[in-house]
């Protein structure tokens, strides 16, 4: 079977040199190909041999793999060759980010809408975010979405002031998918508002369907007008997750599709003729801690290997 090449790092020596080229992966398993091989001491393996190779993937476009040589010439590599090149590697494939839907890096998804909204709507879902290039954090781009208070009542549903969806093709979809397997504990993002009061944070993450999804609420309040840094613990358990909404963990967080940022409204505020603007940026999907410890090993890895 012929696959094409989406990618290809040298690698060298003193004493041989191959190159190794990344091609299409599906569940979890990238192939690599052997393009030319040490023929001074083992012209044998100028074959083209299969690596398959456990993956994770990050965002910025490394990949942690360990080499698992099977000959497609029919024979198994001399234990020479074994020696030469059965190790644990790091492989640089930024392209690989973007070669299948089994390795869209949801870990470590950033959006900062520096090019624009990005598809991000409002409380309704009716209309883009409006967007600024400046005046976010460190000066940077922010959205905007807007909410009136009249509808609201002392201890209501939280109102959503913001929305993401994969049918909108918000950010891409980059951060559409399975949380679980990609590792993602923690969601974040900076806020601003303008009401009279601080107010608490609240979320709701779905499926593409939009049902069943998670409630969460943040313990951290925000003053008005001040850039304030929030975040979600969306571990399984976690005390931030308020309600599943007659669904599982696993059948939510396996299969995002759908974001929702919201409020508490203070009880002094509730059913006032106000609107109130809010502003968001920076939102960031974090890996689990063992993720981040294993893409540590990855490198040092590489700089063993130097």
């Amino acid at each position: 079977m012929s696959l094409p090449v989406l990618g290809s790092r040298p690698w060298t020596n003193a004493r041989r040199r191959c190159s190794w080229n990344l091609l299409p992966a599906t569940k979890g398993w990238i192939g690599v190909t052997t393009a030319e091989s040490d023929q001074e001491h083992s012209p044998a393996m100028s074959g083209r041999f299969l690596l398959c190779a456990p993956l994770m993937v990050t965002r910025g476009g490394i990949a942690l793999v360990r080499v698992d040589f099977r000959p497609t010439v029919g024979r198994s590599p001399s234990p020479h060759e074994r020696s030469m090149m059965f190790r644990p590697c790091a492989v640089s494939c930024a392209v690989l980010a973007l070669a299948t839907p089994s390795f869209a890096a949801i870990n470590g998804f950033s959006e900062t809408f520096a090019g624009g909204a990005a598809n991000w709507r409002n409380f309704n879902g009716t209309a883009t975010l409006g967007w600024s290039a400046a005046g976010g954090p460190s000066d940077g781009a922010f959205v905007t979405g807007q909410f009136n208070l009249a509808s609201t009542t002392v201890g209501g549903f939280p109102p959503t002031v913001m929305r993401a969806a994969a049918s909108y093709g918000s950010s891409n979809g980059g951060y559409v998918g399975n949380w679980i397997t990609e590792g993602v504990t923690s969601v974040g993002f900076w806020f601003r508002h303008d009401l009279s009061e601080s107010i608490a944070l609240t979320g709701r993450f779905a499926t593409p369907t939009n049902t069943p999804g998670a409630s969460v609420v943040s313990s951290t309040l925000v003053a008005s007008n001040t850039w304030t840094f929030v975040s979600f613990n969306v571990a399984q358990g976690s005390s931030d997750i308020i309600s599943l909404g007659g669904g599982t963990y696993s059948a939510i967080f396996s299969n995002i599709g759908n974001i929702q940022l919201g409020f508490q409204v203070p009880p002094s505020l509730a059913g006032q003729n106000i609107t109130g603007t809010f502003d968001m940026t920076g939102f960031t999907l974090t890996p689990a801690p063992g993720a981040l410890a294993l893409l540590g090993v990855g490198g040092l890895m590489r700089n063993r290997r130097r």
